[in-house]
């Protein structure tokens, strides 16, 4: 008798871990892909952000090189002019002397 006891007994904690066993594995497979979603969806937002950041920098990157270029074109510009005017300024005090010259002759 104590052996078919025994053998209901053992019978009767199979089925149980039978019965739990899906259970405890679709908890699992739950819990994975909750974590995985979790991670893709932080991923994603990291690489969102990362993304605004680097347009972000490029925006700004390119607003200074814009802003410099039009203070270097500026300055050249100013530059030139002065250049001119003062190779105008010479090439007319030249021809005035020359003038001067040819007329004290």
């Amino acid at each position: 008798m104590p052996s078919r006891k025994l053998k209901d007994t053992a019978q009767g904690v199979i089925s149980d871990v039978n019965k739990k066993v899906p259970d405890a594995a679709a908890q699992v497979t739950d819990g994975v892909q909750k974590s995985t979603k979790k991670v893709t969806d932080g991923s994603g937002k990291a690489l969102g952000n990362v993304r605004n950041s680097l347009g972000n920098a490029l925006t700004q990157t390119t607003k200074t090189l814009g802003n410099a270029l039009t203070q270097t074109t500026g300055a050249l510009g100013n530059a030139l002019s002065q250049t001119t005017s003062t190779i105008g300024n010479t090439l007319s005090q030249t021809s005035s002397t020359v003038a001067k010259k040819i007329k004290g002759k």
